[in-house]
């Protein structure tokens, strides 16, 4: 299997502790490979800077992160729509956060995308 390439590009999560600013530091340590693992993903901003490989593996412990990672894999569309024209606002933010009930990992990984967007952007 040969390497899919792909622009490399910034996380699509805001992430405490993340690595965005020593990407370019980090990135000039890395040998070269075929196999990537991410055991603490989080925000994966490693991962979306380099160059893909053949094995890419990201894991982290927030099984509802993965899920949404999963779903922007497999269903980047259906996510996109199903963000798409909700503002960011406080009830919105607090209604997802406390009253929406996700019936499908879709739905799941639309709502964590919506709070992670609007958690840390100052709005609650």
């Amino acid at each position: 299997m040969s390497k899919k390439p792909r622009k490399l590009t910034n996380s699509p999560f805001r992430y405490p502790g993340g690595k965005f600013y020593a990407r370019k530091l980090i990135l000039a340590c890395l040998p070269e490979h075929n196999k990537y693992c991410e055991p603490f993903a989080g925000g994966a901003s490693i991962f979306f800077a380099k160059e893909n490989v053949e094995h890419n593996i990201l894991n982290d412990k927030d099984e509802s992160l993965m899920n949404c990672y999963q779903q922007i894999r497999d269903n980047v569309e259906q996510i996109i729509k199903g963000l798409e024209g909700i503002p960011a606002t406080k009830e919105l933010h607090f209604y997802y956060k406390n009253q929406f009930n996700p019936s499908n990992n879709l739905e799941r990984a639309i709502r964590w995308y919506y709070l992670n967007r609007t958690s840390y952007s100052g709005i609650r």
